[in-house]
């Protein structure tokens, strides 16, 4: 009878040894399940889109794309790039990036003209992009890359002439007397200059495209001396023919032709240093390529 009791007790305990294994491993497949389903949960909410943050753009800009995964983010006073962007009067800006290649319109709700700076290059070069003007009084623009999108003052017809001279010339004297002066004298004022230049097309390729002559009128500024900043290791390539000027916005002393490479002395808000046929002069900034550490 004891043997018999003994067998008992060791065959109760192999059966509850059994079932606790099989307690253990009911648990640790359910603890399986359970990783399994986070890893599942965090596929999820990585596949899940970002946010749109080019929904959340201040009031008076609006981004629309069909590009996924594209970012907006308005940005100011330095955030815009070079400070004489910012000094020219730039109203509003806004960056947008995402994926390498993107398509986007960019419109702000406020009239005026627009200008990117490119963020496939380093630092990143000022390019003219295509805008227009709704009846609405918004201002709009397609972009292909990522950069930054600036809303800038109205632009006028006018190119690096000697426009703003004129204007300086009727602010000095009454409209009687200007059209006097024209009628009387034209050598006194530079609209013989002006028609010169455009009869020869060596001097100046404005009547070879008419978008030349639409500038900013900030581009024509007589900046102060006291701007001027010095610059190192900065090449510049002109893409027109431009004045060369005895001072930023002053009195014309020579011409240099458009393709030209010059190294920039210096720089203001609008203008370059450099120096052309042994003479040192200021050109538009608005009409270059630039090259290394151009401020």
């Amino acid at each position: 009878m004891k043997r018999i009791s003994q067998v008992t007790t060791f065959a109760v305990c192999c059966l509850l040894l059994i079932a606790l294994a099989g307690v253990a491993s009911a648990q640790s497949m359910d603890m399986m399940d359970d990783m399994d389903k986070m890893d599942k949960m965090g596929e999820m909410d990585m596949m899940m889109p970002a946010p749109d943050t080019c929904a959340m753009l201040p009031a008076g800009v609006t981004v629309m794309t069909d590009t996924p995964g594209v970012h907006c983010q308005a940005v100011s006073g330095g955030g815009i790039g070079p400070f004489w962007l910012a000094n020219a009067g730039a109203i509003a800006a806004v960056d947008v990036w995402g994926m390498m290649y993107l398509d986007a319109e960019v419109c702000f709700h406020d009239s005026g003209s627009i200008t990117f700076m490119d963020a496939s290059m380093s630092p990143r070069m000022q390019m003219d992009v295509d805008y227009a003007m709704g009846d609405d009084g918004q201002t709009c623009a397609h972009i292909d890359r990522a950069g930054t999108v600036i809303l800038m003052p109205s632009m006028m017809m006018m190119d690096d002439m000697d426009m703003m001279d004129d204007m300086d010339d009727m602010d000095d004297m009454d409209d009687m007397d200007m059209m006097d002066m024209m009628d009387d004298d034209m050598d006194d004022m530079d609209m013989m200059d002006d028609m010169d230049a455009m009869d020869d097309m060596d001097d100046m390729d404005a009547m070879d495209d008419m978008d030349k002559m639409e500038v900013d009128p900030a581009r024509m500024m007589m900046d102060s001396m006291s701007s001027m900043v010095p610059l190192e290791g900065c090449e510049i390539t002109t893409r027109y023919n431009l004045n060369l000027r005895a001072e930023p916005g002053g009195v014309k002393i020579g011409l240099v032709h458009g393709d030209a490479t010059k190294t920039a002395i210096a720089r203001t808000p609008n203008w370059f240093k450099v120096e052309h046929d042994g003479v040192e002069g200021w050109i538009s900034a608005h009409y270059i390529h630039g090259e290394g550490d151009c401020g």
